[in-house]
């Protein structure tokens, strides 16, 4: 299995960007790590501007086969909370990347986190209806998601408006920040999975202080 990871750059603007590490099993360890670039070899990066100027810095990525052509796709959190997408336009080998845009829900806005803070996700079906659906993890550490209501003929999901799961437990009140339940802390590290197999997705949420929380669900 190979790694993808995101980077932080305090250059800000362009230069932050996503690596790959690949992994061989003729010698059973990774290769050099690889920045992942668009095909006028530039970096894979969601650009300048957005709700805080820090669309392309602090990045944190997540592959998927987006467009359902069997390639993987790349989908990106930020500094600035909001989730980027770049169309993956070659093959499951040779993958090729022309630009990478914000992902917008039905309602035509730009998906991102209430905080304006960072963004992680992943994607997994929430709901259980037998699609994928939108789970944002916050840099005040909001845990947040956006339902898919993708119908047989469209070829990529289609989000609904992002909806609270989780409250931030940060709160910024005038220039100081408070911190309370449940993790006390920000940037909200998601993991989804049925922990307790009782067909029902659970969350584990790292958090800035370096612990590590259960979410169990107990309904749905």
């Amino acid at each position: 299995m190979d790694i993808l990871s995101g980077s932080y750059s305090y250059k800000g603007g362009e230069s932050a960007g996503i690596y790959i590490l690949e992994y061989s099993k003729e010698k059973k360890t990774y290769k050099q790590d690889k920045k992942i670039l668009t095909s006028d070899g530039k970096t894979l990066n969601p650009g300048k501007g957005g709700r805080n100027g820090r669309r392309g810095n602090c990045l944190s990525p997540f592959a998927s086969d987006w467009d359902s052509d069997g390639d993987l796709d790349m989908l990106v959190g930020s500094m600035q909370g909001e989730i980027s997408i770049a169309i993956n336009e070659g093959t499951s080998k040779e993958y090729k990347f022309e630009k990478m845009e914000p992902l917008k829900d039905t309602k035509g806005k730009i998906i991102g986190v209430p905080s304006f803070m960072e963004s992680n996700l992943q994607l997994a079906d929430w709901d259980n209806d037998g699609d994928q659906d939108l789970m944002i993890g916050g840099g005040f550490g909001g845990i947040y998601w956006c339902e898919n209501v993708q119908k047989k003929n469209d070829k990529t999901p289609v989000l609904n408006p992002i909806k609270e799961l989780v409250p931030p437990s940060v709160k910024r009140i005038g220039n100081k920040r408070h911190y309370g339940a449940p993790f006390k802390t920000g940037c909200a590290q998601i993991y989804v999975c049925d922990f307790n197999e009782d067909g029902l997705f659970d969350m584990i949420v790292g958090d800035q202080n370096g612990y590590v929380w259960l979410l169990i669900r107990k309904n749905n």
